[in-house]
Parts: structure tokens; sequence; C-alpha cells
């Protein structure tokens, strides 16, 4: 059998989350966070860990060839028959061309699902998240 292997794209808010965890569930999928994987990153003590820290702090995105060195790295501690779940990566074009060849060069099909929910609900979704920073 082979594994089953999803890439979710879409907003901050489109529900990408929320089914990424029923899935990961329902299919006993590992899951790829790009954002787990670089704050696991950041916490070393050298100079690259530290740049990288401030580039995340500053809201830009982190270099290409760094987030697929965590992506392979991970994917290769994960048995072949087990399947894959990411969430919201790639967010670069080049990235997804890069995970696409990695990903069939370690013969692992995969689908992306694009989850298209619209600006308004997304904003209504996001808002409910807003916590008060002096009450919490």
């Amino acid at each position: 059998m082979k594994s089953l292997n999803i890439i979710f794209l879409g907003r901050s808010g489109s529900g990408k989350g929320t089914q990424l965890n029923l899935l990961k569930k329902r299919f006993n999928l590992e899951e790829i966070d790009s954002g787990f994987l670089l704050r696991n990153f950041i916490k070393q003590k050298n100079s690259l860990a530290q740049n990288i820290n401030e580039i995340i702090k500053n809201g830009n995105l982190v270099p290409t060839w760094l987030v697929v060195y965590l992506w392979v790295k991970k994917i290769l501690t994960v048995k072949n028959k087990k399947g894959l779940i990411f969430e919201g990566s790639p967010r670069r074009l080049e990235e997804a061309r890069i995970l696409e060849e990695c990903l069939n060069l370690m013969n692992r099909k995969f689908i992306v699902i694009y989850l298209n929910v619209s600006e308004k609900e997304v904003i209504r979704r996001l808002s409910l998240r807003r916590i008060c920073s002096q009450c919490g």
C-alpha cells in the first residue's frame, strides 16, 4: 500500500490546521510543520540560528534552502509506508517546485488541497482568535 501524502494550502484562517488534525488522526499521518521545525532550529546556539531568529522576528520569510533542508531532514526520519501531511507549506513557488522534486525522488506521491475561503470569512475567523494582551 502506498502512503497518503497531503499538502494543504490556503489563507491563514482557512481551516488548514483543523483539516490537518482530522486527517492526521484518521490516517496516522506524520505532520511536517515548517514553523515547528524553524522554532526548534533557532534554539541552537550558533550565528545562523540567531540570524534566522531575527528574520522571523521581523516578519520575513526564511531562506528557501533552510526550509527545504528542514523538510528533507524530517521526511527522512519517517518510514516510507507512513504518510505525510504539510500545512501551509510551501509558501513560495520555488519551495513548491523543490518540494515536488524531493517527494518525487523519495517515491512519495502526493496531493495538494487548496482551501479556498473568502477574505471576509477568514477575517471573521481570525478575529475570533484575538486575545486581549491585558487580561488574556
